[in-house]
């Protein structure tokens, strides 16, 4: 791995998993050295976080985190709205069998499991469906997408100092139980009804993400 992707790796998964918070300045020389890395790859890495609109760079100010404001959410729904079915109907057509049911049976167990478990395997069902569309560049608009949305997702975790609510139980409940719905659709090949059925997911997803205003 060359250095800019290291460092562009590091800093990614930071913002995205909340470790570095929007809006908080990151600080170039405590970051090149924890990473051991020289300022050209720092800086190579941060203008491609800045191309995908997760840090902001302001002339004698410096380097930080960008905030997710509910215009930034309300545009994201709005591209998803778009894309994501026709994502599912692709994928629908493309998906082998034995994906599909690891898929179900990854979504069923992670029921049983922890609230963590659950916000992976969000993860894991969108990243899986985005391997079979063969479109490189629909995917890397549709990973953006899903990294805001962990950012939105991971601020909010830390703004209740690691205490889940029960209402964001309920939330990844519902989040998997729908992605359980729209698998049911694809294992048929019924391409229009798992298109719905993700309308309909994205519905409620957006309403669950309002109430986190």
């Amino acid at each position: 791995m060359v250095l800019r992707e290291k460092v562009y790796q590091v800093i990614k998964e930071r913002i995205v998993n909340g470790q570095y918070r929007p809006g908080q300045p990151l600080n170039e020389k405590e970051i090149i050295e924890e990473l051991q890395v020289s300022r050209t790859p720092f800086r190579e890495a941060i203008n491609a976080l800045n191309e995908e609109n997760l840090v902001q760079i302001f002339a004698n100010r410096g380097i930080f985190v960008r905030e997710i404001t509910a215009k930034d959410l309300a545009n994201s729904f709005e591209i998803r709205f778009l894309l994501e079915p026709y994502v599912t109907r692709v994928a629908c057509l493309h998906m082998p069998d034995a994906v599909i049911r690891n898929l179900v049976e990854r979504c069923q167990n992670c029921l049983a499991a922890g609230y963590r478990d659950m916000l992976r395997e969000d993860e894991y069902y969108h990243q899986t469906l985005l391997q079979y569309i063969d479109n490189r560049q629909l995917t890397k608009i549709m990973r953006n997408l899903y990294e805001q949305n962990r950012m939105q997702v991971a601020m909010f975790d830390a703004a209740e100092k690691g205490l889940i609510s029960e209402r964001r139980q309920k939330a990844a409940i519902a989040s998997v139980q729908e992605h359980l719905g729209i698998l049911t659709h694809i294992a048929k090949r019924d391409a229009d009804g798992a298109a719905q059925a993700t309308e309909a997911h994205l519905i409620e997803a957006q309403k669950r993400a309002v109430t986190y205003q």
